[in-house]
């Protein structure tokens, strides 16, 4: 077996072991693939965004956040892809992210499968035509906020989320006008579905001076009041008796679509690429409930990406990437929209990528 065959079958393992999940960095995408002079890519990179990466300056301009570690992100990535036929790519990534609030991490892993076809290569002033299905969402064991969390007026000590995720289907129709040997600008429009769920969903809280400890099943509630280890008291109740609807709020679905544009330009050694996408979201349920009680919803992001690559060897590039968006990880980590972290997707967010690249 050949090296580049060996190579081959591990990208296409990697590929197809990976679960159905996210799609960060549309806006890069190009009908003609990212390398279309060669069969197979994969890039590693780490990820990160801390104080002195905060491009907006997030903590610096929000008193609450000052002196924390709110929006810190450390991660890392591996992606990869094949040429299965000329025009013909099947690509797949893999993201592992750790996300802070005021005070407590959130981990998440990212993945998504993709399958990109040129059935058009372009001729005089027509562009190249792509288009692209993929699979994609995020997934975690369970997220825990030690903090008060404030639902309808109810407060929560503490809530605790077993196995919450995202999972989408999405489509891109792709067109890429090469303007010479070393410039590309491509143009995109997607659409797509989202659906969010969970596992189980705990929390504390505390009644007539009693540490409670409640269980939800959907919108019933189990609760126990517990005092020195010994249970006082228990109860069942409904969460619709506080005005929360705890599967519509957790577990939401919506549709999506983007608009996107991108310039790719090479010389020598060096590549650089700016993209720009537009992304709108309608949810079902979760923001009619969030207008119902006089709070904002977010519906549209906007990213800017800035990418350069330096050709380090005939199969070997560097590169570092900046992301920067008006909302947080609007698009990209959707479970992470509820009823009760809505407000944090007000902020501006930029994020940072650093890594390697080979295409053979």
């Amino acid at each position: 077996m050949t090296w580049s065959g060996l190579a081959g079958g591990i990208l296409l393992l990697m590929v197809w072991c990976l679960p159905a999940s996210s799609a960060p960095l549309d806006g890069l995408l190009r009908a003609s693939g990212d390398y279309p002079d060669a069969d197979y890519y994969i890039e590693v990179g780490g990820d990160v965004m801390s104080g002195p990466l905060d491009f907006w300056r997030v903590r610096a301009n929000d008193k609450r956040l000052a002196g924390t570690l709110a929006g810190d992100y450390q991660g890392g990535h591996i992606s990869g892809g094949m040429q299965l036929l000329p025009g013909l790519w099947l690509s797949g990534a893999y993201w592992d992210r750790t996300i802070r609030d005021v005070s407590d991490p959130y981990h998440y892993n990212s993945g998504a499968v993709a399958i990109q076809y040129r059935f058009f290569d372009g001729q005089e002033a027509l562009p190249a035509l792509a288009l692209r299905f993929s699979s994609w969402g995020n997934w975690s064991d369970a997220v825990a906020s030690s903090t008060p969390v404030k639902v309808n007026n109810v407060v929560l000590d503490t809530v605790k989320i077993t196995l919450p995720g995202d999972s989408q289907l999405q489509a891109d129709l792709i067109g890429t006008w090469n303007l010479s040997p070393s410039t590309s600008v491509t143009l995109l429009a997607s659409g797509g579905t989202v659906q969010l769920g969970y596992g189980a969903l705990t929390a504390t809280t505390t009644l007539d001076a009693c540490s409670t400890e409640l269980v939800f099943n959907r919108n019933s509630i189990f609760g126990q009041c517990v005092q020195k280890g010994v249970i006082k008291s228990q109860f069942f109740d409904s969460s619709g008796e506080y005005g929360v609807d705890v599967v519509k709020e957790l577990a939401w679905r919506g549709v999506f679509a983007q608009l996107g544009a991108n310039v790719h330009w090479r010389y020598d050694n060096v590549t650089l690429r700016a993209a720009y996408l537009y992304y709108s979201i309608q949810r079902d349920a979760v923001d009619q409930i969030l207008a119902a009680r006089g709070k904002k919803q977010y519906v549209v992001n906007e990213v800017m990406t800035l990418d350069a690559g330096y050709q380090l060897h005939k199969y070997l590039s560097v590169y570092g990437r900046g992301e920067f968006m008006t909302h947080l990880f609007f698009n990209d980590v959707p479970v992470m929209y509820n009823s009760s972290s809505s407000s944090n997707f007000a902020r501006k967010y930029s994020l940072f990528s650093f890594g390697l690249r080979s295409s053979f």
